[in-house]
């Protein structure tokens, strides 16, 4: 039988006026490491694919909370019913995994995100600064036309690279300017981002097994890439 647990929210911070991050009250006995995520219903609701969303967990089980970051201006019936939320509602929490967890296998990283993707990449640059081990270096190239950007305070660090751009174009250009054929990428943001960034890697000779999304194993077809994993 599945478990499921029933959260109350502790906080919520407005991140600018389209997005939100919401705070959640974890249970001690939930566990889970950085590039996690979790899906997420409403109290009293049958999970359908109406219901849920998954949420890419935004915290480390060292900060004490269950945090996700997600927009809310779409015109959604789940957006709609939770950005009426306040602190001390509950969310309901089930089925934690992890397809993005850091690869420390002496290769630079290189992170790709599309706004509020970046929320998917704070765990682990939050885990990368407590552990450097096996990961020479981090790349973020990052397109985001909000200011201030999300996390940017909080993701900087030795070793750490992180450039911005507000447009498509400068992206690619960015992208194909600075392939690193001996780093293993992570792209995060929405299903098309993903599949044209991919495309573009693989156009500069990028292999499926250097590649990682947040996606099931059994989807990667849908994304240009093979069944490949990288360990």
């Amino acid at each position: 039988m599945m478990e499921k647990h029933l959260l109350e929210i502790v906080d919520i911070k407005d991140e600018n006026t389209r997005t939100k991050t919401y705070y959640l009250k974890r249970p001690s006995a939930i566990d889970w490491i950085e590039g996690s995520f979790m899906h997420i219903t409403f109290d009293g609701v049958e999970p359908s694919p109406e219901t849920v969303r998954h949420m890419s967990i935004l915290t480390l089980p060292e900060e004490d909370t269950i945090a996700f970051t997600t927009r809310i201006d779409h015109d959604t019936d789940f957006k709609q019913k939770l950005s009426k939320l306040t602190v001390g509602d509950h969310l309901v929490m089930f089925k934690i995994h992890s397809h993005m967890g850091l690869r420390r296998i002496d290769k630079p990283l290189v992170f790709l995100s599309m706004g509020v993707g970046v929320a998917t990449l704070r765990p682990l640059f939050k885990a990368y600064q407590k552990n450097k081990e096996g990961i020479p270096s981090i790349t973020h190239l990052s397109i985001d036309t909000d200011q201030p950007y999300l996390f940017e305070n909080e993701i900087k660090g030795e070793q750490v690279q992180h450039l911005y751009v507000n447009n498509r174009q400068d992206y690619y250009n960015r992208l194909k300017e600075s392939v690193n054929p001996d780093a293993l990428y992570y792209v995060v943001g929405s299903d098309q981002f993903m599949k044209d960034s991919i495309k573009a890697l693989k156009e500069e000779g990028l292999q499926s097994d250097q590649i990682l999304i947040d996606r099931r194993e059994t989807t990667r077809f849908m994304y240009h890439l093979d069944d490949s994993l990288v360990f």
